[in-house]
C-alpha cells in the first residue's frame, strides 16, 4: 500500500507539470513587428562628406572632410565654398597648389558666414593658401592649420573671427591677415614676405611668436590687445593702433622699432 500510495503520488505531480508547461506554451506566435537594424548606416558612423579629389565645390551646409593627401597641377582653387554654416576637417593631410596663377587652397568668392577650416596643411597655392577675406560677415573658425609656401598669403580671414593653433611659413605676403574684431592665439608666423601677422581693428593677439618676417612682425589696428607674444628679427617688431594696449611682449633683434605705438597705448612689462 505505501509503494502504490508513492506511485499515486509521484504521477500526480507529474501531471500537474505538463499542464503547467502546455499552459505557459499558449499564446499568439505572431511577432509584433519588423525586426529592427541591428547594425548602424554609414551616414550614422561617418556623417559627413568625404572629399577625395580637386577642384571640389560646396553648395550645400554641412561637414567635410579630406581622405587623403590632395595635389592638382591645374590652375584652378583647390576647394571652394559656396554656402554658409560649413566645416571642412583636412583631418591631417595636405591641399597641394600647383605653384602658379592667382587660385586659393581654400577659396570663397562671396560672402558667406560660419565656416571652420581646421587639422592639416595648405601649402603651394599660386594666390592664398587661404582666402576667407571676402566672408565680410565672418565669424569664421581657422584651427590647427599649417600654411606655406603660397604666393599670397598663408590665410586670410574676415572681421570676428578666429584663428587658434596655426603655422605661416615662407608665404610671399603676410602670414597670416585678418579684419577687424579678430582673435589670433597661440599662432607662429615666420619667414614670411610681408608682415608675420596683420590684425584688424579691435582685434586680441595673445600668445604668438613672429619671427624673421620681410614686415612688420605683429601689426595690429586701433583699440586692440596684444598680450604674451614675442617678435624677432623681422624688419619691424610691434606696431599697434591708437588706444590699444600692450602687455608682457618681448620684441629683440628687429631691423626697425621693436614696438611702435600710436597715441594712447598702454605698454607695460615688455
Amino acid at each position: 500500500m505505501k509503494l502504490r500510495g508513492f506511485t499515486f503520488l509521484v504521477f500526480t505531480s507529474t501531471a500537474v507539470q505538463l499542464t503547467a508547461l502546455r499552459v505557459a506554451a499558449q499564446g499568439s506566435l505572431t511577432p509584433p513587428g519588423a525586426p529592427a537594424p541591428m547594425m548602424k548606416t554609414l551616414a550614422q558612423i561617418e556623417p559627413r562628406t568625404p572629399i577625395s579629389s580637386l577642384p571640389f565645390t560646396i553648395s550645400q551646409p554641412g561637414s567635410y572632410y579630406l581622405t587623403t593627401n590632395l595635389a592638382t597641377g591645374l590652375l584652378t582653387n583647390g576647394i571652394t565654398i559656396q554656402a554658409d554654416n560649413v566645416t571642412v576637417d583636412l583631418n591631417g593631410f595636405a591641399l597641394v597648389g600647383a605653384g602658379s596663377g592667382f587660385f586659393n587652397g581654400i577659396h570663397v568668392p562671396a560672402t558667406q558666414t560660419n565656416l571652420c577650416i581646421r587639422n592639416g596643411t595648405i601649402r603651394n597655392w599660386g594666390n592664398n593658401g587661404i582666402d576667407l577675406a571676402t566672408s565680410q560677415t565672418g565669424n569664421s573658425q581657422i584651427e590647427r592649420l599649417r600654411v606655406s609656401n603660397n604666393r599670397g598669403n598663408g590665410l586670410a580671414v574676415g572681421p570676428d573671427s578666429s584663428v587658434i593653433a596655426c603655422t605661416a611659413a615662407a608665404n610671399t605676403a603676410a602670414g597670416i591677415y585678418t579684419g577687424n574684431g579678430v582673435t589670433v592665439k597661440d599662432c607662429t608666423s615666420a619667414n614670411n614676405g610681408g608682415n608675420g601677422i596683420s590684425a584688424g581693428d579691435g582685434s586680441t593677439v595673445n600668445g604668438c611668436t613672429t619671427r624673421a618676417n620681410g614686415g612688420t612682425g605683429l601689426a595690429v589696428g586701433p583699440g586692440s590687445s596684444v598680450n604674451g607674444c614675442t617678435t624677432r628679427a623681422n624688419a619691424y617688431g610691434l606696431a599697434v593702433g591708437a588706444g590699444s594696449s600692450v602687455i608682457a611682449c618681448t620684441a629683440a633683434a628687429n631691423g626697425g622699432a621693436g614696438i611702435s605705438a600710436d597715441i594712447a597705448v598702454t605698454v607695460k612689462d615688455c
